[in-house]
């Protein structure tokens, strides 16, 4: 028997995110360990993380904490949004204008 992969949801480590955004920008300055620290500052809270357990995401919480320290994979997400958006609202027979402010 073989298992579809696409039904299993799979909680993606701090380490993996960290590494994506390094590899992703070599010129990058700040070190992962500056990074957890932004982290735990501002998305301990909001993240209901443990304490001294590993840190563990959503794919919806990758891209919160990845659009944090990555400008570019922060537009791509947007523009992917804004590409949604704009295709339900076509399915809906809704029109959508384009307001730059």
């Amino acid at each position: 028997m073989s298992r579809k992969s696409n039904n299993v949801v799979r909680d993606i480590v701090l380490k993996t995110i960290l590494n994506d955004i390094i590899h992703d920008d070599k010129s990058r300055t700040l070190t992962t360990k500056q990074m957890r620290v932004v982290l735990r500052r501002e998305f301990a809270q909001s993240m209901q993380h443990a304490k001294n357990n590993a840190w563990t995401f959503t794919q919806n919480e990758y891209d919160v904490v990845r659009s944090r320290f990555d400008a570019k994979y922060r537009a791509k997400i947007e523009r992917a949004t804004k590409r949604a958006t704009r295709k339900n609202a076509k399915s809906n027979n809704v029109v959508v204008d384009d307001v730059v402010a």
